[in-house]
């Protein structure tokens, strides 16, 4: 395929997405006529608690100090100013890491827990699997329930509460009936790895088309979509999208995340309101994303 072939397909891409754009633009509008008073937006804050190098055993001794320790005291700063609570998903794989560098990480969790914030499940299971997959579906069912067993009593060893709600890291959780089966067995109530619209990211596969956006759900035990009388016991709490995207491109870039344009944020926030009575918002974080190459404060913090 040729450079002109791969831009010229880029702006295929794009096309679909501006036209949505434009569409929720004039909606607003016509909604500020007809605003929803009765409207209730609730607003979560999930912040992924992980360093640079998620992949990588060999983490750099820095990589603690920036991406974990002074980003997530600087999040619960922020939260406390604002008297919010937050839920941090806290990487399990890399406790031990840091633990092994003499790195204060369960310090930390209790500081983080103590403060009134919610401390629940992340994996990122490359680092603690030989064959080095990103994708956590990629894993048997038995090693999948091994690394959820594992991470849930590392954490409540330090917090004394048990973890209900996972976050898979890569968002991996494209082989539904076998993550929801470890998920159930291990007693969690809430997952929280999709967002609608993505598509195959990070080395994990997966198809998330045309799932929730803007609010928890039940889903069927055999795909992600919402299931009215679903037997499995748990709720799917998407990311919100601000879009529902198709392809990876529009996914990757617009989640709702505080990365992107705050007008585009506001204006997407309106047009929920102006759509729904009761709004749901799930706003995704990193840690590492706190501060920048330079150790300052990075402009989406």
């Amino acid at each position: 395929m040729t450079r002109l072939h791969k831009i010229l397909d880029n702006y295929v891409d794009i096309i679909p997405l501006i036209f949505k754009l434009f569409k929720i633009i004039i909606n607003t509008i016509i909604g500020s006529f007809f605003s929803n008073s009765k409207a209730s937006i609730n607003y979560y804050l999930t912040v992924d608690v992980e360093s640079a190098f998620i992949n990588n055993t060999d983490l750099p001794h820095n990589s603690y100090e920036t991406d974990i320790h002074k980003s997530s005291l600087k999040i619960a700063e922020l939260a406390k100013k604002n008297n919010v609570k937050v839920i941090f998903f806290i990487n399990y794989p890399e406790i031990e890491i840091f633990r092994q560098q003499g790195k204060p990480i369960d310090k930390l969790i209790n500081c983080i827990h103590s403060a009134g914030h919610s401390i629940q499940l992340h994996i990122h299971p490359a680092l603690i699997n030989p064959e080095k997959s990103p994708d956590l579906s990629f894993y048997p069912l038995e090693r999948i329930s091994e690394m959820l067993s594992e991470g849930k009593k590392i954490i409540c060893d330090i917090t004394g509460e048990k973890p209900i709600a996972f976050r898979a890291g890569g968002y991996s959780v494209g082989d539904w009936p076998k993550i929801s089966q470890a998920l159930q067995a291990e007693g969690f109530l809430i997952d929280s790895s999709v967002f609608s619209g993505a598509r195959n990211l990070h080395g994990a596969i997966f198809d998330y088309s045309g799932l929730e956006n803007m609010r928890p759900y039940y889903p069927s035990s055999e795909t992600l979509k919402k299931e009215r009388f679903s037997k499995t016991g748990l709720v799917e709490f998407p990311i919100t999208a601000v879009v529902r995207c198709r392809n990876n491109l529009e996914a990757s870039f617009f989640r709702f995340d505080p990365r992107r344009s705050f007008f585009l944020l506001m204006i997407f926030t309106k047009y929920l309101v102006y759509r729904n009575d009761v709004v749901y918002i799930n706003m995704i974080y990193h840690s590492k994303e706190v501060f920048d190459k330079n150790e300052q404060l990075s402009k989406s913090f």
